[in-house]
């Protein structure tokens, strides 16, 4: 977001009601304390309300947890069951921490992170 026109936004109900169906139970009410952000536009960004870029990231340590799981021809939904747990942050989790940190806004970090349910119901 553009830091010379950032301001406090709410974003639409739709947009809401995905980035909860995406949280856990937890997590949910987490997202009410949330103060989402976006930029109005201005000369410096181009009337975009967005200004430079920043990474999303996903890194997967293979664990000997992991190897084991691999070397058993584990299913993927366990593998990445195993991952998160063994300390994974997804795509999507980078994104979200992005907006919650106000780095970006809901609806691009929505746009640019296929959510498991997304990749399976095409």
């Amino acid at each position: 977001i553009c830091p010379d026109c950032t301001e406090p936004w709410q974003p639409p109900k739709e947009l809401l009601t995905r980035l909860k169906a995406l949280r856990t139970a937890k997590e949910k009410e987490a997202v009410g304390t949330w103060t989402f952000h976006r930029g109005k536009g201005c000369r410096r960004c181009g009337q975009t309300g967005y200004f430079g870029r920043i990474a999303i990231y996903e890194q997967f340590v293979i664990t000997d947890r992991i190897k084991a799981l691999v070397a058993e021809g584990a299913k993927l939904h366990v593998l990445k069951s195993a991952a998160v747990e063994e300390g994974l942050q997804t795509l999507l989790q980078s994104a979200l921490n992005k907006v919650r940190e106000g780095m970006t806004t809901l609806d691009e970090a929505l746009s640019v992170c296929a959510t498991q349910s997304e990749l399976w119901s095409g």
